[in-house]
């Protein structure tokens, strides 16, 4: 290890952001909240119960141990987003904004 202390700044927007990820998980009661949201817009929710959801990623799943831990990170897209090009509808300078968690959740590495 190199003895260092490494840290990143936490922005307004990023704050933002983490409180927001957080609201929607306590609202829905669900840890796979933007997979939800994606079948939502997408149509995919009709007749969608609870029988049809992974209850491994319900939020209260996250009280049973010691929690996880969730974090955000605010992006942009850069200019030369040739990532991004011709595969969606981001373009240069667009806030794209990540989400991550530490370990796994209900058994997966990615929701």
């Amino acid at each position: 290890r190199c003895s260092k202390w490494h840290t990143l700044p936490t922005t307004e927007e990023a704050k933002c952001a983490a409180l927001d990820l957080r609201r929607r998980m306590v609202e829905s009661g669900r840890i796979d909240v933007d997979e939800l949201k994606l079948r939502i817009d997408h149509g995919d929710d009709k007749g969608i119960s609870q029988h049809d959801l992974d209850p491994t990623l319900a939020i209260e799943r996250l009280y049973e141990r010691r929690g996880k831990m969730f974090g955000v990170l605010v992006c942009e897209v850069p200019d030369n987003n040739h990532f991004y090009s011709g595969s969606s509808n981001l373009t240069s300078g667009d806030t794209v904004i990540l989400k991550a968690y530490a370990g796994k959740l209900g058994g997966k590495w990615n929701l």
